[in-house]
């Protein structure tokens, strides 16, 4: 065993640890953390390169079904812009079927129309036949109550020589216009 004493004043004793050493060990130290989390960053880097070349990847095998989706939705607002427009037309306008189905609601059974024209916006010629003048009266009668149509005018009605009908012409108007 080695007993060692030092009679040196505490001044001029040797330190057990060096100023020298303790900076080399505190360098050292801060080269492996520096290192540690450069490598640390590093590996998260390439992590990252990674996943955004497989997003990519995913977003290029996406694209075909994107373009498809932009043109199907291109198409979708083309078909909207004209159901719009159909929708505002037929708020404007009436719908000849619908008038026609009404008429065979309304018409007496000895009465025939021949021609339906439109004079002007709201109003309908009506040229037709009918048996007997009572029947042309029952006729004008049904319109002025309906509820679609109405204020009739008679504008003529004559016996026909060579049928036995009367003909007759008349101007209808639609109520609310």
């Amino acid at each position: 065993m080695n007993i060692r004493i030092n009679l040196l004043p505490p001044e001029a004793r040797r330190q057990a640890w060096s100023t020298k050493r303790i900076m080399a060990a505190v360098a050292i130290l801060t080269i492996i953390v520096l290192a540690g989390l450069y490598m640390y960053n590093l590996y998260l880097s390439w992590n990252l390169e990674r996943q955004l070349a497989a997003a990519r990847n995913q977003y290029e095998l996406l694209r075909p079904a994107r373009e498809k989706m932009l043109a199907a939705n291109s198409v979708e607002q083309q078909i909207a812009a004209k159901q719009n427009i159909l929708v505002g037309l037929t708020r404007e306008r009436r719908s000849w079927y619908a008038v026609l189905t009404h008429f065979g609601t309304v018409m007496p059974d000895k009465v025939w129309l021949t021609e339906l024209s439109l004079v002007e916006k709201g109003a309908l010629r009506l040229k037709g036949m009918a048996a007997a003048y009572p029947d042309i009266a029952t006729f004008m009668e049904r319109f002025s109550r309906d509820e679609l149509l109405g204020e009739p005018l008679l504008i003529s009605a004559e016996r026909d020589s060579a049928l036995p009908a009367t003909r007759f012409e008349m101007i209808l108007r639609f109520k609310g216009l």
